[in-house]
């Protein structure tokens, strides 16, 4: 009776240790996780300014060339050449605004495809949360009960208790 009662216990010690090693593990790879979400925002937040910036590049080129069409609609004297000013100016801001257009078609690509690979990971980091959880749950219900004769033990009887002292002290 001691022999298996021995082995009964090793049995058990094991399989905590053995759980504590797969928590171990899964903490880890939660960790892994959560830094890679961090680098993900610090990225986005230094797309925004690079956006910020080209657009900022974008508005002062079109103002330039408004400026100068401007100057050069007011000093000018004949037709042909500000109809031909007015095209250059206007086919130049065009293709700046083409430009600033790929640039950010490019960006909103490459953000959703990030996007859509940080949404799996947290999907997956969920997921072994939630196995994390029903892991402890398990093992908080395993410490309450005798793996022997299926009762609750002294553990049990403790937490119960002190809920419903708990429950007496509120209803008075």
């Amino acid at each position: 009776v001691i022999h298996s009662a021995v082995a009964l216990v090793a049995g058990r010690a094991d399989r905590l240790a053995r759980e504590r090693v797969e928590a171990a593990g899964l903490l880890e790879r939660v960790t892994q996780r959560l830094e890679e979400i961090s680098a993900y925002l610090e990225g986005a937040r230094t797309d925004r300014r690079s956006v910020l910036a080209d657009a900022d590049r974008l508005n002062e080129a079109v103002s330039t060339q408004v400026r100068e069409l401007s100057v050069e609609v007011e000093e000018s004297t004949d037709l042909g050449a500000l109809k031909l000013s007015v095209g250059t100016r206007l086919e130049a801001i065009t293709t700046q605004v083409g430009e600033f257009r790929e640039l950010e078609q490019r960006r909103y690509t490459e953000y959703q495809q990030s996007a859509d690979h940080m949404g799996a990971r947290l999907a997956q980091l969920e997921q072994q949360a939630c196995d994390l959880r029903r892991t402890l749950d398990d093992e908080r219900r395993r410490a309450r009960v005798d793996a022997l004769t299926g009762i609750a033990n002294r553990a049990a009887f403790d937490e119960r208790f002190g809920q419903e002292l708990a429950r007496c002290s509120r209803g008075g």
